[in-house]
């Protein structure tokens, strides 16, 4: 069944609900979509982590893969203003990863 019509038997169902979960899911979208965001830091990283590549306006790499990937990301997020300082961004970036790998670890033993 398409989306619209699902939408319309929940609106014939209950509005008020309905109206809730449209407000949360613009909310998340806008959190998603925002450019100096978690979600879109975390994508970042990610992609970082696992390319090894991170082009400047130059579109040069101003990754080392022979370096520390942790500080030379930080640097990054620096220059593109999503963090303050590369300490600080090394610290978010070092608690952002030991909470993903703890809840990483809580997963795969639940399974």
């Amino acid at each position: 069944m398409p989306l619209l019509h699902l939408l319309a038997l929940e609106w014939l169902r209950n509005k008020k609900e309905l109206w809730l979960f449209l407000e949360a899911c613009l909310k998340r979208w806008k959190a998603v979509s925002d450019p100096k965001g978690m979600h879109h830091q975390n994508i970042m990283m990610h992609n970082i982590f696992e390319t090894r590549i991170a082009l400047d306006a130059n579109d040069n790499n101003v990754v080392d893969p022979k370096k520390k990937m942790l500080p030379q990301v930080a640097v990054f997020m620096e220059h593109l203003e999503l963090v303050q300082s590369t300490e600080s961004a090394i610290d978010a970036l070092r608690q952002r990863a030991s909470r993903n790998i703890r809840n990483g670890k809580i997963a795969f033993n639940q399974v």
